[in-house]
């Protein structure tokens, strides 16, 4: 009988709570007749390491099922990226969740105005809506110490793919292209080869692929400035192995 007490009280005393979705900060808090009652972010990873996991704590309180979105999100220019999420069923009242959610390496050459993490709460089998009840928090993002032949094959492909999908002529887009793959396949024989010297030629072919991107043919293409900072991330990257 004492321990309904204290849980009928609890109850009461975040009855007297109101706040409204997506509340910025680390708490949200609300009238116990909605089906959630609390969301508090209890720990995270800031920074973040490119190419590996990033944990978060939360806890949640609920008065029935729920599911728990875990989101590692950037906000560009053109909206919102889910770069990759989690998501948790839960049983009512009070839990505390940790989880990892994967940091890509190509958030390294990303053109995001802000990384963050994402949690959000639905019913379950609803989906996420303007509605939903969540938490944001802005991270910083950092490079690994060693990003070794997977991660400049992550940022190399993500660059190539930029280059190939855009609307750039043939011709200038062949040559771009061209020197792309002519770095890539020094920097995969020398991971594979472990003569790390010829990681110069690949910086060369980099440095080659720059210069045309500074040419008069493409000095008003708007994706050459975003391509020459991707383009420089990488190649400090491969001098630090030189």
């Amino acid at each position: 009988m004492k321990a309904k007490a204290i849980m009928l009280s609890s109850m009461l005393l975040f009855s007297i709570l109101l706040s409204v979705p997506d509340t910025p900060g680390n708490t949200v808090q609300w009238d116990y007749t909605n089906y959630l009652y609390s969301l508090n972010l209890d720990s995270y990873d800031d920074p973040v390491i490119a190419g590996q996991t990033a944990s978060i704590t939360i806890d949640v309180g609920s008065n029935t099922d729920v599911v728990i979105h875990m989101e590692f999100k950037g906000e560009f220019s053109w909206g919102h990226w889910v770069f990759s999420s989690v998501e948790i069923p839960l049983e009512p009242y009070l839990s505390t969740i940790s989880e990892n959610v994967e940091v890509p390496y190509k958030t390294l050459i990303e053109p995001a105005s802000d990384f963050y993490y994402y949690v959000y709460v639905t019913l379950p089998g609803d989906e996420w809506s303007s509605d939903a009840w969540s938490l944001r928090q802005s991270v910083d993002v950092a490079p690994p110490s060693e990003i070794g032949q997977e991660g400049l094959e992550a940022l190399f492909g993500h660059l190539k793919w930029s280059v190939h999908s855009s609307l750039l002529p043939k011709g200038i887009k062949t040559s771009l292209m061209s020197k792309l793959e002519a770095a890539w396949n020094l920097i995969y024989s020398a991971f594979e080869s472990g003569v790390m010297d010829k990681l110069n030629g690949a910086i060369g072919s980099m440095n080659a692929f720059l210069n045309e991107l500074d040419s008069e043919k493409l000095e008003s293409y708007p994706d050459s400035d975003l391509w020459e900072e991707q383009g420089e991330v990488i190649i400090d990257l491969l001098e630090s192995y030189v």
